[in-house]
């Protein structure tokens, strides 16, 4: 009987840990984008406001993504 109440946890867990480790590794991909283009901007010719909305664009699509998981 305890077998049985132990292997579903086996594989839940295995998914947390695999979600945990792939947010982990995303994390910095998007962190490093603002101050990059704090420094690129510039040098492309970029304005204030383009590069704001570019700062702004990989945790906009985080967010989205992120509603439409659930569906």
């Amino acid at each position: 009987m305890n077998y049985f109440l132990r292997r579903p946890w086996r594989g839940r867990l295995g998914a947390l840990l695999g979600i945990l480790l792939m947010g982990l590794s995303l994390r910095p991909a998007v962190s490093v984008v603002s101050p990059l283009l704090g420094t690129i901007g510039p040098e492309r010719g970029s304005d204030a406001v383009t590069i704001g909305a570019l700062a702004m664009l990989p945790p906009l699509v985080f967010a989205a993504a992120g509603l439409a998981t659930p569906a």
